[in-house]
């Protein structure tokens, strides 16, 4: 069983919190009770108990596109996923989660 999993999220399309949602939701197996909205994204980044790999890498491509079409939702991204950053690098549980974007 390999204890790493590697997921690649392309953000370059987006073009609205909901689509952004939607595709955390799709490539990360949020649990079905997800719901879509922020609150809920962050309640369930900073848990993913449910992927069994031991160590999750995300790989966010494009963000620097939704900046060109939409600074407001690259903000709200881009501070997201700092914030998730910083909860992975400080938090002692069991996964090691690494966010690169």
């Amino acid at each position: 069983m390999n204890d790493t999993l590697v997921v690649d999220i392309n953000l370059g399309s987006l073009g609205t919190s909901s689509s952004f949602l939607k595709i955390m939701s799709e490539k990360l197996y949020f649990p079905d009770y997800f719901g879509f909205n922020y609150d809920a994204l962050d309640e369930c980044m900073q848990d993913l108990s449910w992927l069994l790999e031991e160590k999750i890498i995300i790989n966010f491509r494009f963000i620097e596109r939704i900046k060109r079409k939409n600074e407001s939702l690259y903000k709200i991204i881009y501070d997201c996923l700092v914030m998730y950053q910083e909860y992975w690098q400080k938090t002692q549980y069991k996964k090691k989660v690494i966010l690169n974007f």
